[in-house]
């Protein structure tokens, strides 16, 4: 799978999202994220609905937690590549989902539309790889999902310029 399906809509980083990190690690820790998330969310979260390849190549795939994303749908219905790209951007769902990040899909998109696809790819396996082991950080704790280390300071200090441009 290419990471190009890694930029999602909404300016989230799926290579960062507990679902795709959660799928990629195998069934026990999918079934431990599914009861998580349905004490979170109170409703029940199975097990075959934690999978998700990426916000762009689960587009079609009903399965995938993608595919159910209000925000994804409503980008694809409006043949906007991204939501900022969107007229009506930020919307009242952008709003509210942005605000569970503290700012960060805001500032993610804008760093996708300065600096393209490849150059933000290469960013966020940057900023959402652990400064400690290189595993993956969840954006919904900025923990790393192996060594359980706070990222939170180093997912902050990552700034829009990666280490390749700055040369």
């Amino acid at each position: 799978m290419s990471a190009d399906n890694l930029a999602g809509v909404c300016g989230t980083y799926c290579g960062s999202c507990p679902i795709y990190i959660a799928q990629n690690k195998g069934i026990e820790v999918q079934k431990k994220l599914a009861s998580s998330l349905s004490s979170q969310m109170g409703k029940e979260i199975k097990v075959n609905d934690i999978q998700c390849k990426g916000c762009r190549d689960s587009a079609k795939d009903r399965a995938s937690w993608a595919f159910r994303c209000k925000i994804r749908r409503c980008a694809s219905s409006k043949q906007a590549e991204s939501c900022c790209s969107c007229g009506g951007y930020p919307c009242r769902d952008f709003k509210s989902m942005s605000s569970l990040y503290g700012g960060l899909l805001e500032k993610q998109l804008g760093e996708y539309k300065a600096m393209g696809n490849d150059a933000w790819i290469k960013l966020m396996e940057e900023r959402w790889r652990c400064s400690k082991c290189g595993a993956a950080i969840e954006s919904s704790t900025l923990k790393c999902g192996t060594c359980n280390a706070d990222n939170a300071s180093h997912v902050k200090d990552t700034s829009g310029n990666s280490d390749s441009e700055k040369k």
